[in-house]
């Protein structure tokens, strides 16, 4: 079995969507906590987390899974991970 790296696998604008959102969801609860379920608070600890960190524990595992189903059907590796968007386009 393969080990999973704990590199960053997120996106920087991934990562402050995942706090702005966690936040939204944890201010609800503390504006309203008789409207808003306590259990929302719960949810949003797991992107709060992922935010900080910069790595998803579930995105690494299922990216893994999927690259080696490709490399099982091709036959060639698959890279994992973010892609460098500012090299998209250049010539070289």
């Amino acid at each position: 079995m393969k080990q999973l790296d704990l590199n960053e696998n997120i996106s920087t604008f991934e990562r402050g969507t995942r706090a702005v959102l966690s936040a939204a969801f944890i201010g609800a609860v503390l504006a309203a906590p008789h409207a808003a379920p306590a259990g929302l608070a719960l949810i949003a600890l797991y992107p709060a987390f992922t935010a900080l960190l910069g790595w998803d524990p579930a995105y690494a595992m299922f990216s893994k899974l999927a690259a080696s189903r490709r490399e099982t059907m091709t036959g060639q590796p698959i890279r994992v991970g973010i892609r460098n968007t500012h090299a998209v386009g250049r010539a070289r």
